[in-house]
């Protein structure tokens, strides 16, 4: 199946597409906006650079038809695109008319095709010649009141005076004023009622523009009628908690008819449901932002909305507004609101099995989950898990520990999310205001390790969650507490830590934290657009207890202040991760990463516990090492320095689909781990100013079956720089010859690596 088979079957009059290129002297324009405008792309390149599922619908698309022949051409294959002149004149004219609405009026679109052996390449060469630009920019409106409205918030104008002139910017100019109207009063204004009027015979290629904002206009056959636009204010509430969507559509008064409870939850608000209600009015109401008695206001619309929408347990939610009639014609408007609430399950059970491989070691988890929605009728989210899991532990293997897989653990966590702000001395009003929800967490493991060690872990956390749009999310965690201890532990094991030197790795200890992270993410589920990713992390810990311990003259013990007889950590933690997506079409991306962390111990120790530092390797890091550093740190077989204080990586992968539910990538990671300090007296270890020579560097393919409910991944990575070798032997093939048991490692995951 060459590439040549694409051109096989073709007529003499027909040819392939196999370029579209477009040339642009314009540094201003966005090239992905001038290639979503072309008619006609080529047939995308996949598997060794050529056009695999273009040969693959060739094929199957010859010769007598069957089922595998028909299940190929449309879940594999793509049908080959042709090139055509007509789409191409309509190409040419559209990429024309984009300069103008761009500003460049005298723009020229020349267009060459080039074809050869029934391959055509087409270029477009576009010539910008001079942009015009604005020069005096008036408001009109007869309306004085929204005309002194508009003036008012002009410092958030799109148009501005010496700017080039752009059609994009006069649409989003008339939807800010409109935005800007609806969150005044003014439901019905939309944005036709905004007109312009360029005048480009200024000269000096500049622009006079008038934006007109027009009143309303009736017209019918023998008069026209000229209004002036009403403000419109909310004269009720009605929140019905059983919407039916179905019923709806049958018969909306009957369904209205069919709400048996009314009940006035407060001044001018009504709750609408059937029988009694299933969740406390209130959680409604302090996600409610509308003002009844007041100007409607859209901005108010939309927190009402992404507030209610941060409770699963109501699956759809829709606010519509209804004109109430008025005799007095010359008065505001009245609105009657109706937000409209259908419920979703309350109660969900759930069972699964997976796979897990940590640096490496291989193991599975079975983990139960119980939910439930609304545990308490206040819309409060409790979440119950029981786990447990056996993994191998390669680097702790003795000759009495022979098991495939020697560590077990079992586990319960409960979590449960209030919508409301929980604090001593804060009513409701507070949680109305702000928008905070707040969460408990509390959760116990206990993990053996026969021959070694056997160590309970209990954690406690209450913080808060803050979603203030779409696109923002915060978590504040004031209060948290980590214990672990390592008891029953065995001669040969406390032997061997104290070999390697990480006896403090086993060490009990609390750690006593407050956190705060925020998420923000501009993805846009409606269409196919580049996206940005960003998660930032901060942590301290020990501060209040170490203060605790200075005022009141606590004794040491080893030098250390302890709580309930067990050290407590004192460190600082911060980290941040982003993440730039490049959509080139639907599951074809580029992806790039940038992780840099660092965890600094202070006061009270001189190490972050082994739990909170970073590790590099596996298969979501650096995936052509189970383990990777720190520095020049060597791994073996027997390693047990594999965590540090300082991580440092950078991602790129390039994903596509292969056929049907299979998709492929390619990727390259570079990056490494380090000590604040040397460890153990090893060199190499430390973080320093060479930083740069400890990078390490692998390359790697991989397959992505995609199951809808879940991705499933197998990378094959390539170490490219290792940078625990020598110096002299470091890079492959330049400086050493391949090993495929040291330079390769095959990784088996559950979803992306990032």
């Amino acid at each position: 199946m060459s590439s040549c088979s694409n051109t096989k079957y073709l007529t003499d009059n027909q040819s392939l597409l196999v370029k579209s290129k477009i040339l642009c002297d314009a540094k201003d324009i966005p090239m992905e906006e001038l290639e979503s405008i072309l008619k006609q792309k080529e047939n995308q390149k996949s598997l060794f650079f050529f056009r695999f599922y273009t040969s693959i619908y060739n094929t199957f698309s010859q010769g007598k038809g069957n089922k595998f022949k028909k299940w190929m051409i449309t879940h594999v294959g793509n049908e080959p695109i042709l090139y055509d002149e007509n789409l191409t004149d309509k190409s040419q004219d559209q990429l024309s008319q984009y300069m103008k609405n761009k500003g460049y009026f005298e723009a020229k679109v020349d267009k060459r095709v080039e074809t050869n052996n029934k391959k055509t390449k087409l270029i477009f060469s576009i010539t910008s010649n001079s942009s015009y630009h604005l020069n005096e920019i008036q408001y009109n409106c007869t309306d004085t009141e929204i005309l002194s409205l508009v003036q008012k918030h002009l410092k958030n104008s799109t148009l501005i005076k010496g700017g080039n002139f752009d059609v994009q910017n006069l649409e989003n100019e008339r939807q800010r004023i409109t935005k800007s109207l609806n969150r005044n009063g003014y439901y019905y204004f939309e944005n036709h009622d905004i007109t312009y009027e360029a005048d480009s015979l200024v000269g000096n290629n500049q622009i006079n523009l008038v934006v007109t904002i027009n009143p309303p206009i009736i017209e019918n056959d023998s008069s026209k009628a000229i209004f002036k636009h009403k403000k419109y204010k909310v004269r009720k509430t009605f929140v019905i908690l059983d919407y039916d969507y179905k019923e709806v559509l049958k018969n909306r008064a009957a369904f209205l008819a069919s709400l048996d409870t009314t009940a006035l939850i407060q001044e001018n608000t009504y709750l609408l449901c059937k029988g009694k209600p299933y969740v406390n009015p209130q959680v409604v109401i302090n996600c409610d932002y509308i003002k009844n008695k007041e100007y409607y206001d859209a901005n108010d619309v939309e927190r009402t909305k992404l507030a209610l929408a941060q409770n699963i347990l109501f699956r759809q939610i829709s606010v519509e507004f209804s004109n109430v009639p008025m005799e007095d014609s010359t008065a505001d408007g009245m609105l009657d609101c109706f937000i409209e609430i259908t419920p979703s399950t309350k109660q969900s059970y759930s069972f699964n099995l997976e796979g897990t491989n940590t640096g490496g070691d291989w193991g599975a988890q079975a983990k139960a989950t119980y939910e439930n929605k609304n545990l308490l009728h206040g819309a409060e989210i409790f979440n119950m898990k029981a786990r447990y899991s056996f993994e191998q532990n390669s680097w702790l293997k003795t000759e009495t520990t022979s098991k495939d897989f020697s560590s077990r653990v079992y586990g319960f966590d409960f979590s449960i999310i209030s919508p409301k702000f929980l604090f001593p001395f804060v009513s409701n009003i507070s949680s109305r205001r702000y928008g905070l929800r707040t969460f408990i967490k509390v959760g116990y493991s206990y993990q053996k390790i026969p021959s070694s060690y056997e160590s309970p872990f209990r954690y406690l956390s209450f913080g808060y969650i803050y979603k203030s749009n779409k696109f923002l999310t915060q978590y504040f965690t004031p209060f948290e507490i980590n214990g672990i201890q390592y008891i029953n532990q065995t001669e040969s094991f406390k032997t061997y830590i104290n070999l390697h030197k990480v006896s403090k790795n086993y060490e009990d200890y609390y750690i006593s934290s407050t956190n705060y992270t925020l998420i923000w993410q501009n993805k846009n589920a409606e269409k196919l657009s580049n996206f940005h990713f960003l998660k930032f992390m901060l942590e301290a810990t020990g501060n209040t207890l170490y203060a605790y311990s200075k005022v009141t003259n606590r004794e040491k013990v080893n030098g250390n202040y302890q709580m309930f007889n067990t050290t407590f950590a004192q460190y600082v933690k911060s980290d941040i991760d982003y993440r730039y997506n490049f959509v080139q079409a639907k599951e074809v991306s580029t992806v790039c990463r940038l992780f840099v962390g660092c965890a600094f111990p202070y006061g009270n120790n001189n190490y972050v516990p082994y739990l909170k530092q970073y590790f590099a390797g596996g298969s979501n890091s650096m995936r052509a090492w189970t383990s990777l550093g720190p520095g020049t740190y060597k791994d073996t077989n027997t390693s047990v320095i594999n965590k540090s204080d300082i991580k440092l990586e950078a991602n790129l992968e390039q994903r596509f689909p292969i056929f049907s539910f299979l998709n492929g990538a390619v990727f390259s990671d570079i990056g490494n781990i380090w000590s604040f300090n040397k460890i153990n007296g090893i060199n190499g270890t430390q973080f320093n100013s060479t930083f740069y020579k400890d990078l390490a560097v692998a390359v790697g393919i991989g397959l992505r079956p995609n199951f809808s409910f879940f991705v499933f991944r197998i990378d094959l990575a390539v170490k490219m720089r290792n940078p625990a070798l020598d110096p002299s032997k470091r890079w492959l093939w330049t400086q050493r010859s391949f090993d495929k048991e040291q330079d390769m490692n095959l990784t088996i995951g559950i979803g992306y690596p990032f």
